[in-house]
């Protein structure tokens, strides 16, 4: 003989079952607002100039000492030594700038996100050493 105490519960286990469909149905449909229908305009993002991205490439050393010359190392590559190390100098504050560039490009940037324009720092650079960012309103 079956027992009938279970039968009440599959009875409200149906009810409970056929009751929460129709919140389970509309729980993963998206609410759908005048508000959020409206297309958002975000702030556009200063563009990277190229000087902020260029990879600094450096000639290597190919100058040998020449047959005769009396001194320990010869002029040819004393002379390629000093070229070199000046283009090393320029290549270093070239570098420097970049990072100096591209820090003000993220804080211009961050500034952007943050209040949704951005400052008087962002417009172009004020010295003629510092690279500009370009920005469209």
């Amino acid at each position: 003989m079956r027992s009938t105490r279970s039968q009440p519960y599959r009875c409200l286990s149906a009810l409970i079952l056929a009751l929460s469909l129709p919140l389970l149905s509309t729980a993963c449909a998206t609410a759908s607002t005048k508000a959020s229908r409206v297309r958002t305009e975000r702030p556009a993002l200063p563009a990277r100039p190229t000087d902020l991205t260029r990879t600094e490439r450096l000639k290597p050393l190919t100058a040998t000492p020449r047959v005769g010359d009396e001194v320990t190392i010869s002029r040819n590559v004393l002379e390629e030594v000093y070229e070199r190390l000046a283009e090393a100098i320029g290549a270093v504050e070239r570098g420097n700038n970049r990072i100096n560039g591209n820090n003000r490009l993220w804080a211009c940037a961050d500034s952007i996100w943050t209040s949704g324009s951005y400052s008087d720092a962002c417009l172009p650079g004020v010295k003629e050493d510092e690279p500009t960012i370009a920005l469209r309103r």
